[in-house]
């Protein structure tokens, strides 16, 4: 799901993560997943909307017998929290949905026990800056412990994550790259670590101070190969050969 954000707030525009959304859904359906949605996320006004999206797509993972599931959120945002389209009746500021709890914790194994023991990857393009939020400060989730779940995020806490206009965002750009090459002969974990370093690179390649690397959080995780094959025969997408310049923030 993308956020590219609202067009009269032209400063605010996320160009370049219509480029994700291609890269990443030509991906996927060469690694022969079914995509329930690719589209941008303007109707989820609030929490409660993202809720039935959420439901919605639990659904769909039962009904089609999904062996895993592979989450990914993009937009503006911060530390673990990320940016709904409605406006907070209370702040008048923007609507936020917690990664952790609104998004992870519906997948939990108390939460969704019919999708136990199967692999749930949630993947977040949003800025990790440091922000006070007395919601995230208040989640209760201490009697539901998550498994077979990752967590991968493009940058460390207290960072902004980039993003190139007509590229796309870094973050996006090296896990496509990565995936398409590695995805038959490098588990789920290796491949976050793969990118890492990508990124690593690239930040010490452009000499750039304000650009963070991607992270990574693993709960009760298994080895899990995307496309457990031994040669994937994938070829290599357009636009993936060089690094990503210019940056702006997500």
């Amino acid at each position: 799901m993308n956020y590219p954000h609202k067009t009269e707030e032209e400063d605010r525009i996320r160009c370049g993560s219509e480029v994700d959304v291609e890269l990443l859904t030509e991906l996927f359906k060469k690694l022969e997943y079914e995509i329930y949605t690719n589209c941008c996320i303007t109707d989820i006004q609030d929490n409660k909307t993202l809720e039935k999206h959420i439901s919605g797509y639990k659904k769909n993972l039962v009904s089609s017998k999904a062996h895993s599931a592979i989450i990914i959120f993009m937009g503006h945002g911060h530390n673990h929290e990320i940016e709904l389209t409605g406006k907070n009746p209370s702040s008048g500021g923007s609507n936020y949905a917690n990664i952790y709890h609104d998004i992870v914790q519906p997948f939990s194994n108390k939460s969704f026990p019919k999708f136990e023991k199967k692999p749930k990857v949630f993947i977040f393009e949003s800025c990790q800056n440091f922000a006070i939020s007395d919601y995230s400060a208040c989640l209760k989730m201490q009697n539901d412990i998550p498994s077979d779940i990752l967590i991968c995020l493009p940058a460390l806490p207290g960072f902004s994550a980039y993003r190139n206009k007509t590229q796309g965002s870094l973050f996006m750009h090296y896990l496509v790259k990565i995936m398409m090459n590695h995805a038959h002969n490098m588990h789920m974990v290796e491949l976050m670590g793969k990118i890492q370093k990508h990124i690593a690179d690239e930040i010490l390649k452009s000499k750039s101070q304000a650009v963070s690397i991607s992270h990574w959080a693993s709960f009760l995780f298994s080895k899990f190969y995307l496309l457990p094959q031994k040669n994937n025969d994938l070829p290599k997408l357009v636009g993936q050969d060089e690094g990503i310049e210019d940056m702006d923030e997500t």
